[in-house]
């Protein structure tokens, strides 16, 4: 079987990057001593990454010998709940904790009641299913680690990890083993890596390569029974039409299935109708049938505040339920919605469901360009003849998605509803969008914060 995959080796670096490169060997500890040739010493290959592989940390490392780190408790746990066929050394498991922390925490709202000892349960197990993919997504989360904590992916350790993530794929792409899990795990760390980065043309080269392994699979299909892995390939799907604004390449919709099993436990209670508030006629039935979803599953969230009672599985499926129908009926860079109400609604679900997805705070893990940008061109068109709660609450979310990243570049528009719904406190702010997706513990704090911002901003005027 011959197998047409093309993937990225980021090593070859470019002019800048080897100017870059040479810098970084220059400057700190080699300052003021005897430079050595690396020509005369090692194989040639890029002098950064045989410089680090040749330090303590490596040598530790490959040893499996400890550094005399701190394992973090809650990784431990997770580690040892896990039937993980490989040896994970202290070493590594510093760099797995790291990870964690700098990743997951992110991208698993801690106020929705989420465990997140259950998500590194659940990935360390896709994450490490062979020495390869464990190797692999070692060298992957090292290169995370070294972009989060600011030292960039072309300091040394990152130029080294991606250098074996590189080397995994490729020696795994022309093995038998080519179509088999582990592969396409292989494959969805170099996407993210590239997604992290923002490196739109590089992922999709590497996305393509997930969709041909795939499409040779037979399908998503072919995941069923494999949760963890199919939900991460839906994942690292929508995040890219998320992130560069395209459709998606897959589609999965578990809405019906997983709305069966909670009737069954007697949660999830389906809304018969939407409530007067929304203007039926003017929506169309997809985005209707979306909106009574995400009602629903708001309703579940509000009157369980204490704990999710979805589990982190089923979890999962809502989210990208809702994100691949959104994003089926429209990408966002397709031609903008005519009708300004399916526009509202459409951009407003998309928005408060990343507010589940990914977290809301300053450090985020990662920016959805095409979002903000389709929020603002949106807020520019008037608006006069759409629903006042409507735009109210398109508002509130994307502002609270927005400002923390990007200013408050929202507030002046805020000012003009507040003055046209006659709005003077918070609490009748809340009366107003309570017919609309919100959660208590996830929105409550930052729509009040930013409500309090607007009266400053008055204030200032």
């Amino acid at each position: 079987m011959s197998n047409n995959f093309f993937f990225i080796d980021g090593i070859q670096a470019d002019r800048n990057a080897k100017k870059q490169m040479r810098r970084h060997v220059m400057k700190g500890k080699n300052a003021g001593k005897k430079f050595h040739r690396p020509s005369k010493l090692v194989p040639a290959g890029p002098q950064i990454i045989n410089t680090w592989s040749r330090s303590r940390v490596a040598r530790q490392f490959n040893k499996g010998e400890s550094l005399m780190l701190d394992v973090d408790r809650n990784f431990g746990d997770a580690y040892h709940a896990c039937n993980i066929p490989v040896r994970v050394p202290p070493a590594a498991r510093r760099i797995i904790d790291e990870f964690f922390i700098l990743t997951a925490d992110r991208m698993y709202p801690p106020k929705l009641g989420i465990s997140l000892d259950e998500a590194k349960r659940m990935w360390l197990n896709v994450l490490f299913e062979d020495q390869a993919t464990y190797e692999c997504n070692l060298a992957m989360m090292q290169t995370c680690n070294e972009i989060y904590l600011g030292h960039g992916d072309s300091s040394s350790k990152a130029l080294y990890s991606l250098s074996r993530t590189v080397s995994h794929v490729k020696n795994r792409l022309e093995s038998p083993g080519a179509l088999s899990d582990s592969t396409i795990t292989l494959v969805l760390s170099l996407i993210s890596q590239e997604q992290l980065k923002k490196l739109d043309s590089r992922a999709k080269i590497h996305l393509d390569g997930l969709r041909r392994i795939i499409e040779l699979r037979g399908g998503l299909k072919q995941l069923e029974g494999k949760a963890p892995l199919l939900l991460k390939v839906c994942k690292v799907d929508v995040i890219f039409a998320l992130q560069f604004g395209g459709p998606t390449i897959f589609f999965r919709d578990e809405m019906l299935r997983v709305r069966e099993e909670m009737a069954s436990k007697g949660l999830f209670q389906r809304l018969l109708a939407l409530p007067a508030i929304h203007d039926m006629n003017a929506l169309c039935p997809l985005l209707k049938a979306v909106l009574l979803d995400v009602l629903d599953f708001s309703a579940l969230v509000n009157g369980n505040k204490s704990k999710l009672v979805v589990d982190l599985i089923n979890f999962q499926e809502i989210v990208m339920s809702v994100f691949f129908r959104l994003l089926r009926m429209h990408p966002l860079n397709g031609v903008p919605l005519t009708n300004d109400t399916d526009a509202m609604y459409h951009l407003g679900l998309i928005i408060f469901m990343l507010t589940l997805f990914i977290t809301i705070e300053k450090q985020r893990i990662l920016d959805c360009i095409p979002v903000s940008d389709t929020l603002r061109d949106l807020l520019d068109h008037d608006l006069s003849k759409a629903s006042g709660e409507l735009v109210l609450w398109v508002l509130l979310v994307g502002g609270i998605w927005t400002s923390t990243v990007e200013g408050d570049w929202i507030l002046p528009k805020l000012q003009l509803m507040k003055q046209w719904l006659r709005l003077n406190d918070w609490e009748e702010v809340q009366c107003r969008i309570a017919s609309f997706p919100w959660i208590g513990v996830l929105h409550d704090q930052p729509g009040r914060s930013l409500w309090n911002r607007l009266d400053n901003f008055e204030r200032t005027r």
